[in-house]
């Protein structure tokens, strides 16, 4: 039954809708109410659009002043009361005919005005392209023009860099010219140095290289006035230039004019074997001086010293060590080139000291290695001997050892126990005893702040600025106090630390002291309790660090001290080489003494620990067991006392 409800509501509100449609269609919206726009209310929208433009065209000439007010009065009336006719008809204004004409009305005025819009926008185009082709008309002009312009500017430029090309070129071989005489004029001048060093007659007459000088001071003086401020004007750097390049060979070719030919040097000498040498000597000596190009005729005569040697046909394994002999050299180049046998004598002569002072130094060396052996020797010696002395005493005793013994017969303490012996050290020993009548225990704590300052890392946005931190460390030590009376009636007190002693009032307490007031031993005899912690006797058995440190250095120095003059003496001092000796003994003392205060530093506490380790072990198992036997046996006899 409630489905044929349902149709029935939905018949009725289409129905309802339909009705709305019929007799309210003018009420909705112009798009919605008129599907056509009527002729009539098109022409009068039409006329109304014209007669708001007319007075919009009216007002303004009456505000430019080209029309008179009474006559925009009068025109003015004349439209509005046209427009005012035509829309009265239509009624009053939310009526749906003046809707329809006011609809109709917008959209004349908006096609009017999107027509206007296309006009203006044509037209601003036209204008746009006719001023572009204008311009590029104007310009394709110029730049035909510049064109020109560029192509004739560019043809002159051209003529006249050629013209000055050719004139520079022309410059330029002149000034050639001129530099390749005055750096031949130097060449030779170079070439009769080259005779002198040598010790042969220039080439040059003395007369000719005066007007060639004078010849090239002329031709540089076109080029460099002689007022010229300047430090190296170009014309000078040219020629240094081009006599650079010529020079080395040049130089080639002026060996080649000096040495001898093959048969002069065979001339010079007799046998084979020397003439093989000296066949060789030369050859090697031309062809190390002529390095680069050689010119022909000097290739030829190394070539001619190589043949002449191959026709000597001697091996030159039997000759090299002759070929290597400078007076042997010094007399082949004897008479072709004197100066250079003579430099040839000097180098041999420096040669020949040079390989005594190796000699010598070989030997000072050697000696040096002994020494430095030796120090070790006695640096590894020395500690050892201590060691092994048992009387030796680091400390000197305020009594001898027989007023000591005197004193120490009067205690309970066995005289087999008044001394007691470590490796390398014997010191005495005392015996202390007393009875507790008190005693305190207290705490002290220690604490230390230390502050570290982190500096800034990284740079920009990675940079992390400086920080400081601070570390605190808390120590506690707790210590006990015990008042005592000794045998002998006296009150006094001692004190440990931590739980090194544990007693308590009225236990009779003995100890074993050292002749450095260093407690080694303590016995409780209430407890039956015998302590002996290694840090009691450890300060009593390490040798003095420093002592041993600068007796160990005097005996390097000494040691040294022998050596660099036992060296001296064994090497051959004289007053030539007295210098020399002098230079060598200042640097091996400082070779050996800087770097034995370093390892003698190390190496002394090396043997402190093990000379104090060696006696801390040896008090351990030997020393102590038989104190210990005697303090477990000994009962001392205490006064009755009670606490003050």
């Amino acid at each position: 039954m409630a489905r044929p409800d349902h149709r029935r509501l939905l018949r009725s509100v289409l129905l309802a809708f339909a009705w709305i449609l019929v007799f309210h269609g003018t009420a909705l919206p112009p798009a919605y109410a008129q599907t056509a726009a009527d002729p009539r209310v098109t022409a009068d929208a039409a006329r109304c659009l014209q007669i708001d433009q007319a007075l919009a065209e009216l007002n303004t000439e009456a505000r430019s002043g080209a029309l008179p007010p009474e006559l925009y009065k009068q025109r003015s009336a004349v439209l509005t009361e046209e427009r005012t006719r035509i829309t009265a008809a239509y009624g009053a204004r939310n009526t749906p005919p003046a809707q329809g004409l006011l609809a109709e009305y917008n959209r004349l005025k908006a096609a009017a005005a999107a027509e206007a819009r296309a006009r203006t926008a044509a037209e601003t185009k036209a204008k746009r392209e006719a001023a572009a082709a204008e311009a590029k008309a104007k310009r394709d002009a110029a730049a035909a023009e510049a064109a020109e312009k560029a192509r004739v500017k560019k043809e002159a430029a051209e003529a006249a860099t050629a013209e000055k090309a050719r004139q520079a070129e022309l410059v330029e071989d002149a000034i050639f010219a001129d530099v390749s005489a005055v750096a031949d004029e130097r060449i030779a001048r170079a070439r009769d140095a080259f005779y002198r060093d040598f010790s042969l007659p220039a080439p040059t007459p003395d007369a000719v290289a005066a007007q060639q000088t004078a010849a090239a001071e002329q031709l540089r003086a076109k080029h460099v006035p002689p007022q010229s401020s300047e430090l190296r004007p170009p014309f000078d750097q040219r020629v240094n230039t081009l006599f650079q390049t010529r020079l080395p060979e040049r130089r080639n070719g002026w060996f080649g004019e000096v040495f001898p030919s093959a048969t002069e040097i065979m001339a010079r000498v007799s046998g084979d074997i020397e003439q093989t040498a000296a066949l060789e000597i030369a050859a090697r000596r031309l062809a190390e001086n002529t390095t680069g190009v050689r010119p022909y005729a000097v290739q030829t005569l190394i070539e001619s010293y190589q043949a002449a040697r191959r026709d000597l046909k001697m091996d030159f394994t039997g000759v090299s060590r002759l070929a290597q002999d400078k007076e042997f050299e010094a007399r082949v180049f004897e008479k072709s080139l004197p100066a250079y046998a003579a430099n040839l004598r000097k180098l041999a002569e420096r040669d020949r000291l040079a390989a005594e002072a190796e000699a010598r130094r070989k030997r000072m060396n050697q000696m040096s290695n002994l020494l430095t052996l030796l120090v070790l020797v006695v640096g590894l010696w020395f500690p050892v001997r201590l060691m092994r002395r048992r009387a030796f005493r680091w400390d000197r005793q305020a009594l001898t050892e027989a007023a000591w013994e005197k004193q120490m017969a009067a205690t309970p303490l066995p005289k087999d126990l008044w001394w007691i012996e470590v490796p390398g050290y014997r010191y005495p020993a005392s015996l202390f005893s007393g009875q507790i009548y008190d005693k305190e225990v207290w705490t002290e704590t220690t604490v230390s702040t230390t502050t570290t300052v982190n500096p800034g890392t990284g740079s920009g946005s990675y940079y992390t600025p400086p920080s400081t931190s601070t570390t605190t460390h808390v120590s506690s030590t707790t210590y006990h106090r015990y008042w005592l009376r000794t045998p002998e009636g006296k009150q006094t007190w001692l004190k440990f630390s931590d739980h090194e002693v544990l007693a308590s009032v009225g236990h009779k307490l003995s100890s074993i002291w050292s002749s450095s007031n260093q407690v080694l031993m303590a016995y409780n005899h209430a407890t039956g309790t015998f302590v002996s912690p290694k840090w009691w006797s450890q300060a009593v058995h390490t040798p003095p660090y420093w002592r041993t440190i600068c007796l160990t250095m005097l005996l390097c120095l000494a040691v040294t001290g022998l050596g660099v003059a036992g060296i001296a003496l064994g090497t051959g001092l004289t007053e030539e080489n007295l210098e020399e000796h002098i230079a060598f003994a200042i640097r091996l003392g400082w070779a050996l003494l800087i770097p034995a205060l370093f390892l003698l530093m190390m190496y002394a506490g090396i043997v402190s620990a093990v000379i104090t380790t060696r006696r801390q072990n040896h008090f351990r198992k030997q020393v102590a067991p038989r104190y210990e036997a005697f303090l477990r046996s000994y009962d001392p006899e205490i006064p009755e006392v009670t606490k003050d």
